[in-house]
């Protein structure tokens, strides 16, 4: 079942799911956000493409997820879902992380979102995912032992809703953006743009010696990209 579908779980009783979702590049797994597929490749569409693209970004992984969150988030709230925590460089950004965890436990949150809905449509909205792990409170770099012994995080082999083991994740596979679009590359992305191509320019919403990224607002291409990945 697609939590989505639920607007991010709504339900009369806790429960277990398990489901997809999507991460761009090649960072943790944990500490970090992921989306469903129309929100990803949206996101995509917005803000990575380009010469070079945002972040080196040059892949998109999906994850299989397991996950059953903590009774007391239910029991306060009547969502399957937590409140969607922002992570950058594997450290917990949101105002209200420590809170969060320290009551329900290290839960994974879920947002719905109107951003690319029209141009990825499905049955259910775009959505963002959090998944807290390890020493959440400290960016990649800088997490200690003591920080990861003390503050868990919620991954684990077999969730059980406990407050430090409410979700596992699988590796699904991974696709380039290259192979995604068709790009040959055989020629860098930098030299492949400096002969004059672009995977996608939001001024004429054309790219030049590409067009798969074309027409962000047309929902039936938006959906022949999404049936691709």
């Amino acid at each position: 079942m697609d939590p989505v579908t639920r607007r991010c779980g709504l339900s009369h009783e806790p429960q277990r799911y398990t489901f997809y979702v999507y991460r761009l590049g090649n960072g943790s797994w944990t500490n970090a956000n992921a989306g469903s597929l129309g929100a990803v490749l949206y996101t995509i569409h917005s803000k990575i493409l380009g010469c070079p693209r945002q972040r080196g970004i040059d892949r998109i992984h999906r994850l299989k997820v397991t996950m059953k969150n903590t009774d007391k988030l239910f029991r306060k709230y009547g969502h399957q879902f937590g409140p969607l925590h922002h992570f950058r460089n594997g450290q917990c950004v949101s105002s209200f992380c420590n809170d969060t965890f320290r009551e329900f436990g290290y839960t994974v949150g879920c947002s719905t979102t109107s951003s690319g809905q029209s141009s990825y449509p499905s049955r259910s909205h775009p959505a963002w995912y959090s998944l807290p792990g390890p020493c959440p409170n400290l960016p990649e770099g800088q997490k200690t032992e003591k920080c990861i012994a003390d503050f868990a995080g919620g991954e684990c082999s077999d969730p059980t809703g406990s407050h430090t083991c409410t979700y596992h994740i699988e590796d699904a596979g991974s696709v380039t953006l290259d192979e995604l679009s068709g790009r040959d590359n055989s020629t860098s992305l930098k030299d492949w743009c400096a002969a004059g191509k672009v995977e996608y320019d939001p001024a004429t919403d054309r790219g030049v010696g590409m067009h798969f990224w074309d027409q962000v607002n047309n929902g039936s291409v938006g959906k022949e990209r999404m049936y691709k990945l």
